[in-house]
């Protein structure tokens, strides 16, 4: 079993397919044929948003949001993120174009490497927001691997490394 989409609630997806049908009402997402309008939520994972805090332990808690993938016909066309709020979604940003392909690089390697396996896994996106390149949690029962991707490969990462890498990004933005 490869990597698993995220099991939501019937009243989840159906608020996540209405937020999405308003992305593309308002134009936020372009279907990659003109004329066609149809499109359906793809593919669905955890966000976690690393705290610009320089120097403090990072600490993985639980999800902030949901990253859903949307996709037209087997296109995907874009990468909505949204945050809890209480028991509302809103809308944290859209991915679209070519910053869509890092993320999608990302994750057809997860997929890949796990493809040959039988336990099921769930992917989490640790973003930071000055970071260009995508960080990933794969959750299996009873254990956490942390990646990380740049444009060339992606390989396994400590949760120490990671804080600092981002305590590197923090430094330069600071000088």
């Amino acid at each position: 079993m490869p990597l698993q989409s995220l099991r939501l609630s019937i009243s989840l997806r159906a608020k996540l397919k209405r937020k999405t049908r308003q992305l593309i009402a308002k134009g936020f997402l372009l279907p990659v044929k003109s004329g066609d309008s149809s499109y359906d939520v793809g593919f669905c994972a955890h966000i976690q948003n690393l705290p610009a805090r320089r120097g403090r332990p990072l600490i993985f808690g639980r999800p902030e949001g949901i990253r859903v993938f949307i996709q037209s016909g087997t296109f995907v066309i874009g990468v909505a993120d949204f945050l809890f709020a209480g028991k509302n979604l809103k809308l944290s940003h859209v991915v679209t174009g070519h910053s869509l392909k890092p993320i999608l690089a990302t994750l057809n390697s997860l997929e890949k490497k796990y493809v040959k396996d039988k336990i099921s896994r769930h992917v989490e996106f640790v973003q930071f927001l000055l970071s260009g390149d995508p960080y990933m949690l794969v959750k299996s029962p009873g254990r956490k691997e942390y990646y990380h991707s740049n444009s060339k490969r992606l390989k396994a990462i400590s949760p120490e490394k990671i804080l600092r890498q981002v305590n590197q990004i923090l430094a330069e933005r600071d000088k």
